[in-house]
C-alpha cells in the first residue's frame, strides 16, 4: 500500500480494502476542520468583504 498516494488521491483510497484503510497513518499536515463561526469569516484571500469602487486590481485583495 502506498501510503502518500492513499493521502492524495481519493479513488485509490476507497479502491482499499477497509483494513488497510483503517491502518493508514494520519496525514502529515493533520485534519483540517473549521467551525461554522470560522467558515463565516473565509472571504478567498479579501483583505474585506466591501465590493471593490476602485478600478483592478483591487487593493482589498491579496495577490
Amino acid at each position: 500500500m502506498d501510503h502518500v498516494k492513499a493521502w492524495k488521491d481519493p479513488v485509490y483510497r476507497a479502491s482499499l480494502a477497509p483494513q488497510d484503510r483503517n491502518g493508514l497513518a494520519p496525514h502529515p499536515a493533520g485534519a483540517i476542520q473549521l467551525a461554522d463561526d470560522e467558515l463565516t469569516l473565509v472571504a478567498g484571500g479579501a483583505l474585506t468583504l466591501e465590493p471593490c469602487a476602485s478600478t483592478w486590481p483591487c487593493p482589498t485583495f491579496i495577490c
